[in-house]
């Protein structure tokens, strides 16, 4: 599925569903990469977010007429001497925004293998605004019932857990243990080529979904540990405070007690200023584990059953 760069105008597909774009494009076998960072300030960051994928663009090398952007949208491609595509996407969401880069050989009988991608050209090292979330990298294959010395092959990791998919149509493995350039490695193929194009945005949306939201998901608890640790030492002071009043109430001056007053207050905030932080950071795990569950629903997965026995 070759994509000819004369014929397609990205723009036309503006306000189409953003991933329909890619429905009829994608093929494989494919290398897919997947970047997320949190947004510290969501608003502001979502412009600079824009602008730094504009900027990745330029370095790629991806011309201004096969590159399309809506508020929280864009994607460029690229197509190599060699036939190669090159698509890359970006999109921001209300805590964090993604780049994903799929590299799709002309030979379809090409060896792809985790690691950087093999794109001639291709370099992705963006200034990034915030913190990263996760990272994926993703093979997808075709026409292939994958023997367990194949998979092992390609994942050495002691323990791989596996699903399939959309009616058992699709297999997706990994091991959740972050490689060398930590990164999570996945594993899609089916012996259907039909089912794999037919539902292939789908998978790959609901993996990097899963993955993303379950990070996001995870990533208060350690500043909740801490915080925990600082409210126990602000209440020891806090006790402190109290045990020094009661001895010494009946003989303070008016200056006296006006500080310790200040104090006091100043160190109750503190508490309810931890307190409400937290509150904050954890008031959006509901919300981001229904999103987890409903993906994994979406999926229609059971479960993978040679992954226990065979490996």
């Amino acid at each position: 599925m070759n994509l000819v760069e004369h014929e397609y105008d990205p723009s036309k597909h503006l306000h189409e569903r953003p991933k329909k774009i890619f429905e009829e494009r994608f093929d494989f076998p494919a290398h897919v990469q997947y970047f997320s960072y949190f947004m510290t300030d969501p608003p502001s960051d979502r412009i600079k977010s824009q602008g730094e994928f504009k900027s990745l663009l330029d370095r790629l090398g991806v011309p201004e007429h096969y590159r399309t952007f809506s508020e929280k949208f864009g994607f460029g491609v690229k197509t190599a001497n060699n036939g190669d595509q090159l698509y890359v996407i970006w999109e921001a969401h209300t805590e964090y925004y993604s780049h994903q880069i799929w590299h799709i050989p002309d030979d379809k009988l090409l060896y792809i293998e985790y690691g950087p991608i093999t794109f001639p050209g291709y370099d992705y090292l963006p200034e990034t605004l915030g913190v990263r979330v996760n990272a994926l990298d993703i093979l997808v294959l075709s026409d292939t019932q994958m023997t367990t010395e194949e998979i092992q092959n390609l994942m050495p990791e002691q323990h791989i857990y596996g699903s399939q998919v959309f009616g058992k149509e699709i297999t997706v493995l990994t091991s959740f243990t972050a490689d060398a350039h930590h990164a999570e490695r996945y594993l899609v193929f089916s012996a259907d080529p039909e089912a794999l194009s037919r539902h292939l945005t789908q998978a790959i949306d609901g993996i990097v979904t899963t993955e993303t939201y379950y990070h996001l998901l995870m990533r208060p608890f350690p500043d909740f540990s801490k915080a925990i640790d600082q409210v126990h030492q602000l209440e020891q002071i806090l006790l402190q405070h109290s045990q020094v009043l009661s001895a010494d109430i009946s003989k303070v001056d008016a200056e006296t007690a006006k500080q310790w007053l200040k104090a006091l207050t100043s160190d109750f905030m503190t508490v309810g200023q931890f307190g409400e932080q937290m509150r904050l950071r954890l008031s959006s795990s509901l919300p981001y584990y229904a999103i987890v569950q409903a993906t994994v629903r979406a999926q229609q997965e059971t479960a993978f059953p040679s992954i226990s026995s065979a490996l």
